[in-house]
């Protein structure tokens, strides 16, 4: 009987060991688990971020987007909805109905065309774009080049500067700067300073914009906001576009202004105006440059990009053909005119646009 105790007493001990042993596995197991789950959340956000494609490259993204809308003050579109699948595939690439109905001799080909490895080569455009097409170049998986435009990256990847070639002794060029990027690093928001150059009469203006992005996801969560600095070289290229544009305000010309001659004769009032004379393409466009002409309630005004009424674009971009003393005469290509060309008459005397039989004031 006393060899037994001691016995029964030691079976009890171990069964209890064991089973707090097996309690401690269990939570250890459990723990591992977690963090194997946690480790696989983590992994899925960082291949969520790293994630790219040749769709989402050729518009400065990454990551699992599912949209990004564009605003900006120029351009030809001021807001662009470019939809993606969850592929990284850029989804609304087509054709509408009215450019199949329209167009149908540049519909006839896939609006883009990829090389082997996916990346787009060429985009062709919309009906009322003088060109047909676009060509798009790429170096270490981003854009070089993509129709007249030549970019540069820093070492983040981000585009600080794109140079076009020369047209019709006209030349563009642009630095983007403060930049703001979403949690999942792509930008949301950038400063743009386009400098426009008048290569015949080595004359140029600067305009500035702010273009922002809003971008949806599939499953990350963009979310914040994150200033990223200047580099050096876009600092120093801000400054000697902020010093440009003060010698341009400074050297504008005079407005054009109708006033009263103080020696009028006995016939009445004898009213004329200062002369505006254009001596090149870029006179007349900086003459036109943020001016809205009225016919009745009809606002006609003549961009850099296009010709708008009452703030929507409806043509390519406009090309002045010829100028002279005051007077300019400007063609563009609308889808809307069957993508015929419009003829606008400058009259800035007048201070008019005529098209079409009918003529438009300044107010």
């Amino acid at each position: 009987m006393m060899l037994v105790a001691p016995l029964a007493g030691s079976c009890s001990s171990s069964a209890s060991k064991e089973k707090e042993q097996a309690h401690q596995d269990s939570i250890a197991a459990s723990a591992e688990l977690e963090e194997a789950r946690l480790d696989s959340i983590r992994q899925d956000s960082i291949d969520r971020r790293n994630f790219t494609s040749p769709d989402l490259a050729f518009y400065e993204l990454h990551g699992d987007v599912k949209k990004c809308v564009y605003k900006r003050k120029f351009g030809y579109s001021p807001e662009d909805c470019i939809t993606f699948d969850e592929n990284g595939k850029w989804t609304n690439d087509q054709w509408s109905k009215y450019e199949k109905k329209y167009c149908p001799d540049r519909t006839k080909h896939p609006r883009v065309t990829r090389n082997k490895d996916g990346y787009i080569t060429k985009i062709y455009c919309e009906c009322d774009f003088d060109y047909e097409y676009i060509n798009v170049k790429w170096k270490n998986g981003k854009v070089q080049k993509c129709f007249l435009s030549t970019y540069r990256y820093n070492d983040d990847g981000l585009v600080i500067g794109c140079v076009d070639d020369e047209e019709f002794d006209y030349q563009e060029s642009a630095t983007y700067s403060n930049y703001v990027l979403d949690d999942m690093g792509n930008w949301i928001k950038r400063d743009v300073t386009i400098r426009n150059t008048d290569t015949y009469s080595n004359s140029s203006t600067i305009r500035k914009e702010t273009e922002t992005r809003t971008i949806e996801y599939y499953k990350s969560n963009g979310g914040g906001s994150h200033p990223v600095a200047n580099t050096a070289k876009q600092n120093k290229a801000i400054a000697a576009n902020n010093q440009k544009q003060q010698k341009q305000q400074e050297e504008s010309p005079q407005v054009v202004e109708n006033h009263i001659n103080s020696n009028a004769n006995s016939s009445g009032n004898n009213i004329r105006s200062n002369n505006t004379s254009f001596s090149s393409a870029q006179d007349v466009m900086r003459y036109l440059d943020g001016k809205t002409f009225y016919d009745g309630s009809d606002g006609l005004r003549i961009g850099f990009d296009a010709v708008y009424m009452n703030g929507r674009a409806m043509t390519g971009a406009p090309r002045v053909t010829n100028f002279g003393d005051g007077t300019a005469t400007i063609v563009a290509h609308s889808p809307y005119a069957g993508n015929g060309q419009l003829t606008f008459r400058i009259n800035a005397s007048a201070q008019t646009i005529t098209q079409a039989g009918e003529t438009y004031h300044l107010r």
